[in-house]
């Protein structure tokens, strides 16, 4: 990954209170530790919560790597949305992750049940999908 990527990434990491732009969950970047000693989970459980760039409409669909292009998405959301033989469009992929992480059916369970435990007692960063969402807009 280039370096104009890397600082569009952060930048979105940043702008997006590092929770993932999909599920909401939170990130890390350099190291799970943190992370880790916030939920009571092993770092190795937490690779699929690796920050990663997100293009919101895809390259060959002519998306480039600007910031307005860019959202932070955790590794699993992301590899998972393009998974697919046609990715869905941001929007929509939000709105599939969304309702099943409110069933508790995207992320394995052990995981989403420790952050969210770790977040009611207060160690975790707030929630802020909806602002995260707001601040990062779909290039069209």
């Amino acid at each position: 990954m280039g370096k104009p990527i890397q600082r569009h990434r952060k930048q979105a990491f940043l702008r997006q209170g590092g929770r993932c732009f999909y599920c909401g969950l939170p990130m890390w970047q350099s190291s799970p530790e943190e992370l880790a000693a916030k939920t009571g989970l092993r770092p190795r459980a937490l690779r699929c919560l690796q920050c990663t760039a997100e293009h919101l409409k895809a390259r060959r669909d002519g998306g480039g790597n600007s910031s307005e292009n860019i959202a932070a998405a955790c590794m699993a959301c992301n590899q998972r949305r393009h998974a697919r033989l046609s990715p869905p469009d941001p929007d929509a992929y939000m709105r599939l992750v969304r309702s099943r992480m409110d069933r508790g059916r995207w992320h394995h369970a052990a995981l989403h049940g420790a952050v969210r435990r770790s977040e009611r007692r207060g160690r975790g960063v707030e929630r802020n999908r909806a602002d995260a969402r707001a601040s990062t807009t779909v290039v069209q």
